[in-house]
Parts: structure tokens; C-alpha cells; sequence
């Protein structure tokens, strides 16, 4: 029997919104394919009637190979219904549905102690932390394993991503071997110390960083096996509310470094919204792209706001960070990030944590850039959410984000460029 391991906060209800329908990525299995494309889909929604339902691209793995996805009208899969239900649904069942609509809004994550359920921040319901327990909704949980389960074969041979963490070969940096025991230890420290009520989003971030790093320096090769002591210490600073963990922002932190290492990860996020999958996509593109978010003046064209920020204005821009209501929001976020093992993506725990950060970044980046749009001197919480929206949907799609080439990136401007500081420090004080 599987053993399922579920937040005690986490809830869902779905409202219905639509927004897990818009501007996805839906890949199908060759079996999804013969299945979906033998269908009269026009017999059942006129509206269908000549339009094209699928489209072929190149695969994310590259290899001259090719891959199916759901074809859309406007933003919109082509298979909502205006009545904001899937058609596929409606005809057919859930059962019918592609894996990845069936598996929605949950990520789901196998481990040594079973899968870990958790929920897309895209999701509006997640958001806005509404709905029922997802305790209470073990069948959907277990539908949705399945159906990842059935999905995973064929993910790997399509060279698409697919979910899932290793039992061995943890590292917690590179050439630092880590045991599973010790991680959970860790994790479980970094949610404490995101917790903390008193300290700020800041010092609560630099304050992981520093864990991360002490943790390294005292234990090392000893954390390749369970270590006691490593739990001893976790339990010594929850017992001290992680206070010999928290310090004052360094001074003389670059917002122009912050941008430097900021901008190849929304380079990376806007190909995932605009052009992925066609001509007009790239490595070139993405560059192009990140030279002017890097620079910080003129305008900017972002596919995933559909629209053309001024970059002035955004520095212009205040982004209330510690607002309780936008500081509660990203925490969530983070929390939600730690839990679904983000850390231990296909990479080292220390590169996981940078890639966390980016994300955190990119978010509040995109916030400002929502207000900026509306012309706002602050951002508020939807714009706080908008930027939440992007980056996960992004994160969805983010075939190039984990690339060995883009984690050299990613090395090399954490150690080279921007610490982790000037990252998590917030430049925009309008």
C-alpha cells in the first residue's frame, strides 16, 4: 500500500476558474495520442468543427525527435469548453483526461518514505489558500499518483520531465554526499526557520542560507550516513527559534548583480511562455533577453504579462515586502517549494536552494513588473499572485531551467556574480 505524505495545510476545492487550462504545455503519451486524435471531437462541440487539436513540435529532448501536445485557441486549450469545463471530461470522464490534467493542481514526489503530495501555486484555489483538506481528498490523491504512474515510462523515453527523487545519490553540494535521513533533517530545519513569526522575509531567507552552509561545514563526509549530531543541532536552533541563524542584511548589495544572475532564469521563464516550441525560440532568444532585463533601463516585451513593461518604472516601484499579507503569500510559496523536494530536483541541495531563490526573485520581479504595468507605486497581493502564477506555469514548462549547461550558469553567477544575499534583498523601495 502506498504511504502518502500530505502538509496538514495543504487545501484544495477547485472554483472552476479556467486558469489550469490557459497557457499549459499538455503533452500526451503515443497511447493518449491514438486514443484523443480517433475521437469526433466536433460531433460533440460544433465550435471544433476544422480546428486544429493538436500540434507537433520539436521534443524537449532534442534528438530530431518530435512530440504531441494539446493545440489551443487564444490562451486557451482547445478543448475548454466556453462554459470554462473540458470537453474531454465532460464526454469521456476524468480517466480520459491527459495525465497532467488529471494529476492538477498536485505534485507528487516519490521518496524513501513514500510520495509527498503537494500543491501548484498556478492553481487560483492554492493561491488564495481556499477549499477542503487535501487529507480529505485521498481518492483524487491516489488517481492522480496513478495516473503519473502510467505516465512515467513513456515521459522518460519522450525525454519530457517527470517527477520523482532518487533514493541514492544525494549530494548536499557536489562531491558532498548527503543521506536521505540527514536531508529530512535539514528540511525540516529550513521550514522552522521559514516559519519563524518574529524576523523578517529576509532575514528568514539568509537565515536558510546560513544553515545550509554551517551544516556543510561542521559535518561533512559524516553527513553520507544518518547523523545524530546533525539532529542534534537541527533540534538545539528550533529550540532557540533559529536565532543564532538570523542576522542583519550586509550592506552595499548591487541591484545591477541582482539582475545579472536574475535575468538568464526570466530569460529562461519568458521561452517557456512565448516562444518555446517554435522558430522563433532559442538560446539566442533567451540571452537577447536577459542582456536587457540585466541592463535594467528601457523597455521590456514579456510574452508571459502580454504586454511591454518600462523597466524605469519598475525601479520606480515599490514592492512592500514586509506587508503581512504579501510576507504570508510568499512564505506559503517557499514552504510549498521545500515540500514538493525542490531541493533535490536533479541536482545538489545547495544548487536546489539557489534555483529556490530564483524563484522567490523572479516572483517578487514579476509583482513589480504587474504593478509597473497598472501604473501602481506599490505592488499589492494580486500582483503578488500574478507573479506566483508566471513562475510556476513557467517552472512547468522549464525544460532549459536544469540543463548541465544552465546549472553551470547558475554556479558560476551565484559564486562569480551575486551571493545569496544580494539575490534575497529587496532593491524595490519605490
Amino acid at each position: 500500500m502506498t504511504a502518502y505524505e500530505i502538509p496538514d495545510d495543504a487545501r484544495f476545492s477547485c472554483v472552476l476558474c479556467s486558469e489550469s487550462c490557459r497557457r499549459w504545455h499538455v503533452f500526451l503519451t503515443p497511447d493518449e495520442q491514438q486514443r484523443l486524435m480517433s475521437h469526433d471531437w466536433a460531433a460533440d462541440s460544433p465550435r471544433l468543427a476544422g480546428v486544429r487539436l493538436f500540434d507537433e513540435v520539436p521534443s524537449p529532448a532534442g534528438r530530431g525527435q518530435r512530440a504531441v501536445r494539446l493545440a489551443k485557441l487564444g490562451d486557451a486549450c482547445v478543448f475548454l469548453e466556453p462554459d470554462n469545463l473540458c470537453l474531454i471530461h465532460k464526454v469521456q470522464g476524468l480517466a480520459a483526461k491527459p495525465g497532467p490534467c488529471q494529476q492538477y493542481p498536485f505534485h507528487l514526489a516519490t521518496t524513501p518514505d513514500g510520495v509527498v503530495v503537494s500543491l501548484d501555486f498556478a492553481c487560483t484555489a492554492v493561491l488564495a489558500d481556499t477549499g477542503a483538506p487535501l487529507r480529505e481528498q485521498m481518492a483524487d490523491v491516489e488517481a492522480a499518483y496513478a495516473a503519473e504512474q502510467r505516465r512515467g515510462t513513456l515521459l522518460a523515453a519522450l525525454g519530457l520531465p517527470r517527477r520523482g527523487i532518487p533514493a541514492e545519490g544525494l549530494q548536499l553540494q557536489r562531491r558532498q554526499p548527503l543521506h536521505w535521513r540527514n536531508y529530512r533533517t535539514l528540511e525540516g530545519a529550513l521550514l522552522g526557520a521559514l516559519r519563524q513569526p518574529g524576523p523578517t522575509l529576509e532575514q528568514r531567507l539568509l537565515a536558510l542560507d546560513r544553515l545550509l552552509r554551517e551544516a556543510g561545514e561542521r559535518y561533512g563526509a559524516a553527513l553520507a550516513e544518518p547523523s545524530d549530531a546533525l539532529a542534534a543541532w537541527a533540534a538545539e536552533l528550533a529550540g532557540q527559534g533559529y536565532a543564532p541563524l538570523l542576522a542583519e542584511p550586509p550592506a552595499s548589495l548591487s541591484p545591477m548583480r541582482q539582475r545579472a544572475v536574475l535575468a538568464p532564469f526570466l530569460g529562461g521563464l519568458e521561452e517557456q511562455w512565448g516562444t518555446w516550441g517554435t522558430k522563433g525560440g532559442g538560446l539566442l532568444a533567451r540571452l537577447s533577453l536577459a542582456i536587457i532585463i540585466a541592463n535594467g533601463l528601457g523597455p521590456l516585451p514579456l510574452s508571459s504579462l502580454e504586454a511591454t513593461v518600462d523597466q524605469g518604472q519598475m525601479n520606480r516601484t515599490c514592492f512592500p515586502q514586509d506587508d503581512p499579507a504579501l510576507s504570508h503569500l510568499m512564505t506559503r510559496y517557499l514552504k510549498g517549494l521545500l515540500q514538493r523536494k525542490s531541493l533535490i530536483d536533479g541536482t545538489d541541495v545547495y544548487q536546489g536552494f539557489r534555483y529556490l531563490l530564483l524563484s522567490f526573485a523572479a516572483a517578487r520581479w514579476y509583482a513589480v513588473a504587474s504593478a509597473a504595468l497598472a501604473d501602481r507605486p506599490a505592488a499589492d497581493l494580486d500582483d503578488l499572485r500574478r507573479g506566483i502564477r508566471v513562475v510556476e506555469k513557467g517552472l512547468g514548462h522549464a525544460i532549459g531551467l536544469r540543463t548541465g549547461a544552465t546549472q553551470r550558469v547558475v554556479r558560476f553567477l551565484f559564486g562569480r556574480v551575486a551571493s545569496p544575499a544580494v539575490v534575497i534583498h529587496n532593491f524595490y523601495v519605490g
